[in-house]
């Protein structure tokens, strides 16, 4: 029986010291911040209303649809005693190399092919289908870059709805060559590369072809003046050049389109810090500042998006401080001042009243609130007076109060020093003795106390 008394105290014991685990959710999309009990498995065991955490517990702090091209994220963590800095996350220096490649679009027109019938048999009929599809392709990938550039950009986007946009944006390209881009992103922007490469060599194929018939018009002694022939040369040599520069960039553009896809796909829109609580409290400041990337388009990157704090709150534990105290003592009837009277009859005159001390008290008390918690105190008081007879010794319970548990106040047993007579003299008694002076000898005996104390630092 004794053995089983002792294993359910074992295991009561254990579970008391068991560490609880919590985890703190801010969803910075909708600014609404959710606590949760955890198991030692890190499942989800309850929904908490009214959060206080046990104190020592383990605490995950978990940043939800935090856009890490957007935000840099910065939390300040303030307790009792520590302050630490920890820096956030941000993919400002990964990305910033794509900050000057959103300008200039570079596009071909149909007009601006030479369409001189008396130099060319077709025209600009000739080559300008191609010119169209490529202006519509060029269109489109500089359309789809802003987008993702804006979307990437915007702290209140999540990475779902990013991808959505792009994707969506990917579909409106009108080509029966391309692949669906919410199949695979990245065999579209491939077959899309593809697609602009086909074109600038058809493309490039029908000017090399006009420049043959300008060469044939002149060589034939057609009624094609030296002057048209020279302003076809030079539009053709125009038009090859920009086509050149059209592809080029577009290409560029793709490249960096699938480049800011594959950083979306790998990141994480979520940010976790752990902390363990051990202090009565905690206020943990988030900063959402602009990153580095999306401070390209603001300019600014010092200002605050906005600032939220998450606070918490401990209870349990165990505090244990040191206090000075102002008390007052009275061992009631036991202490007595003892006299001889006129007709020799000892008497006794009772010191029934409280004598003013300043003691040294040490305080110990469980944390049940942050401002009202009722524990115990002990020390040593010095009685305030002409003749110190020795200390008393303090003892019992106190109730703390304010929001550090600074003032106490405590009363309980005094155990100090009162006289009494010796040598089998009683009061009431008659005797020859002229003096008790040699017959008066300092005990120790209980009586009681109650004061104020006022805390000075704490112990643990």
């Amino acid at each position: 029986m004794k053995r089983k008394i002792l294993f359910a105290i074992l295991i009561i014991g254990f579970n008391g010291l068991a560490q609880n685990k919590y985890k703190v959710v801010y969803d910075y999309e909708t600014d609404i911040t959710s606590y949760y009990k955890l198991s030692k498995n890190n499942t989800v065991l309850d929904t908490i209303i009214k959060p206080k955490f046990k104190k020592n517990s383990l605490i995950e702090i978990q940043l939800k649809n935090v856009n890490p091209f957007a935000v840099e994220v910065t939390a300040d963590v303030k307790e009792n005693k520590i302050h630490k800095t920890g820096g956030g996350f941000n993919f400002g220096s990964l990305l910033s190399g794509f900050g000057g490649m959103a300008g200039g679009d570079l596009k071909l027109n149909p007009q601006n092919l030479p369409a001189d019938e008396k130099v060319f048999s077709r025209g600009k009929s000739r080559g300008a289908s191609d010119l169209q599809g490529l202006n519509d392709i060029i269109t489109s990938v500089n359309a789809i870059k802003s987008s993702l550039r804006a979307d990437m950009s915007n702290p209140n986007m999540n990475k779902e709805k990013i991808m959505e946009n792009l994707k969506a944006l990917a579909a409106k390209i009108d080509d029966a060559r391309l692949s669906d881009p919410n199949e695979n992103f990245y065999l579209f922007l491939t077959t899309l590369d593809r697609i602009v490469l086909e074109y600038k060599l058809k493309i490039d194929s029908e000017i090399n072809t006009m420049f043959a018939e300008a060469d044939s018009a002149t060589v034939t002694g057609s009624s094609v003046s030296r002057g048209e022939t020279a302003s076809a040369y030079k539009t053709l040599q125009a038009a090859q050049s920009n086509l050149e520069e059209s592809a080029v960039k577009t290409a560029g553009d793709i490249s960096d389109i699938g480049s800011l896809y594959k950083s979306l796909e790998a990141s994480s829109f979520t940010v976790t810090y752990d902390y363990q609580l051990s202090a009565d409290n905690m206020d943990m400041q988030l900063k959402f500042k602009p990153s580095e990337f999306s401070a390209q388009k603001v300019n600014d990157s010092s200002t605050n998006i906005k600032t939220r704090n998450i606070k918490l709150f401990s209870t349990g534990g165990f505090n244990i401080n040191t206090s000075v105290a102002l008390v007052m003592t009275n061992f009631g009837s036991k202490s007595n001042d003892y006299y001889i009277d006129s007709d020799g009859i000892i008497q006794a005159e009772k010191n029934d009243y409280f004598v003013p001390s300043l003691g040294a008290m040490v305080n110990f008390y469980p944390m049940i609130t942050e401002s009202f918690n009722l524990g115990g105190s002990f020390g040593l008081g010095i009685p305030i007076m002409d003749e110190i007879k020795g200390i008393n010794f303090l003892i019992g319970p106190a109730i703390f109060l304010g929001s550090s548990n600074r003032v106490s106040l405590t009363g309980g047993i005094a155990f100090g020093p009162v006289t009494k007579i010796t040598n089998g003299l009683k009061v009431g008694e008659t005797t020859d003795v002229g003096s008790l002076d040699n017959y008066k000898k300092t005990v120790y005996d209980f009586g009681y106390f109650f004061g104020m104390s006022f805390s000075i630092f704490d112990l643990n």
